[in-house]
């Protein structure tokens, strides 16, 4: 039996194969190069650990070997390990994504309970966040009363196209939608609320019912290196505060170590190494 993060699975000669596939195949200096700006060291590659605070780069990738190693804080492992621990996925799903990568097909395979209600969990906040994406660039793009919030990208020289490529929505103020305007819509296309709420998109109230994160703010999707809405990161036009606010971290979003923009520009991350 092989041990993965909690995971029991049947070692098949089969599977072991396909794994064996997938990390011959995966370039490791390029996966972890979208998420660590390394440099060249001779036949290894170095920069700061993404596990640990550090100021000297003490991590350090060996490609012939297909491992990485921290001299800082210890961590090492292949490309599953990584992925694993940095995007927080479980091995089924990191087996999965990088066969995705590496255009591997995967036999079907049984997962535990646990497995299962993770990948759902993660499925269904995925839908919740592109569907909250698709609903704040609409408003921002259709409506009359975001009028001001169009005004504010045009004086600051944003192009529609740049709008409409980087998906830059709004979120109205209260006053003009209502306090949940968002929740109210998402609810309506039957997803749960408590899974609005772990997005960080709904917060509740003290007395019950939900009212939205966002508002009065320009919206700016951010989203995993596999081009997944997995958070927002929002300006307010008003007087309110905080000016800048994020959406809090999730199952599918850690603020460390994703960027607004870093999935539109991973092409150009990976032809600098």
């Amino acid at each position: 039996m092989l041990y993965q993060q909690g995971m029991v699975m049947p070692v098949t000669p089969l599977r072991e194969e396909i794994k064996n596939r997938i990390r011959e195949a995966a370039d490791i200096v390029q996966v972890i190069g979208e998420c660590v700006e390394l440099k060249r060291s001779g036949a290894r590659f170095t920069g700061r650990c993404p596990f640990h605070a550090e100021k000297t780069p003490s991590f350090s990738v060996n490609p012939q070997g297909r491992f990485f190693h921290c001299f800082g804080c210890g961590e090492s492992g292949d490309v599953f390990s990584f992925v694993m621990k940095y995007y927080r996925l479980s091995f089924p799903e990191a087996l999965k994504e990088l066969a995705r990568r590496c255009h591997i097909d995967l036999p079907e395979s049984r997962l535990s309970e646990a497995d299962r209600q993770r990948i759902k969990e993660r499925q269904m906040l995925y839908r919740v966040n592109e569907q909250a994406a698709a609903l704040y660039q609409r408003y921002l793009l259709e409506s009359p009363k975001a009028e001001e919030a169009r005004a504010y990208l045009e004086r600051r020289g944003v192009p529609a196209a740049a709008i409409k490529d980087f998906r830059l929505g709004y979120a109205p103020d209260p006053g003009a939608a209502g306090w949940s305007f968002a929740t109210s819509h998402l609810q309506g296309l039957r997803l749960p609320v408590t899974v609005i709420e772990k997005a960080g998109l709904a917060v509740k109230k003290e007395h019950g019912g939900y009212y939205d994160r966002f508002r009065d703010r320009l919206l700016f999707p951010i989203q995993d290196l596999t081009g997944q809405v997995v958070a927002f990161g929002g300006r307010i036009l008003g007087d309110g505060q905080p000016k800048y606010m994020n959406s809090p971290e999730s199952p599918v979003f850690n603020k460390g170590r994703l960027l607004f923009g870093l999935y539109r520009h991973r092409e150009a991350i990976r032809r600098r190494r």
